[in-house]
């Protein structure tokens, strides 16, 4: 998800950024999860990691210029789910009892409150996503409806759209033209 959006903001792959971080995600939860087994270390590594996958995607939307609601949105989604992400932990070392086995997360305030985070956050970003798509296509289906796919230049539709626009605003006259068997000569 982070990785999909800097592409689209910023043209470019992130994976300078996000394999390093990814990678050291990777390589806690194999170290907390086998070699010293540790829950919350293991679940502290993968929430951090990708808090900052989320917070990078963030800045990479948030500095880009036009962005549109669903853009904005889905910025301030991913700054949410970080600040939960890194809250958890906080929280959990702050006011509640270290899980210390894997059979107790399942009821653990760790286990359910990742649990909902993650059904909420996911659902919210899904929602967002294909809002985006959706605003993508309609907006290349208004493109494709106004303009000459060949030349690029608005066809009749565009043309009366663009002069009906232009004539809210100023006084303006329109110069036609006719050559006469025309057909031949683009045939």
């Amino acid at each position: 998800a982070a990785r999909g959006v800097i592409v689209r903001h910023e043209c470019r792959t992130p994976d300078h950024l996000l394999l390093p971080i990814y990678a050291a995600t990777i390589l806690a939860g194999v170290w907390f999860g086998f070699v010293e087994p540790i829950i919350i270390a293991r679940g502290t590594a993968a929430s951090v990691g990708a808090a900052a996958m989320f917070v990078i995607a963030a800045r990479a939307t948030m500095k880009h210029k036009g962005i549109d609601t669903v853009d904005y949105l889905t910025a301030v989604a991913f700054i949410v789910t970080a600040a939960m992400l890194v809250g958890r932990p906080l929280f959990l070392y702050a006011f509640d009892t270290p899980v210390q086995v894997e059979t107790d997360v399942t009821g653990s305030w760790w286990g359910i409150s990742f649990r909902f985070l993650a059904m909420l956050m996911w659902v919210l970003l899904a929602i967002l996503f294909l809002q985006r798509i959706t605003t993508d296509l309609l907006k290349d289906l208004r493109t494709q409806s106004l303009t000459d796919p060949l030349t690029g230049i608005p066809n009749r539709r565009g043309f009366f759209s663009l002069a009906a626009n232009l004539a809210k605003e100023e006084t303006f006259a329109v110069v036609l033209g006719d050559i006469d068997e025309f057909k031949k000569v683009n045939d």
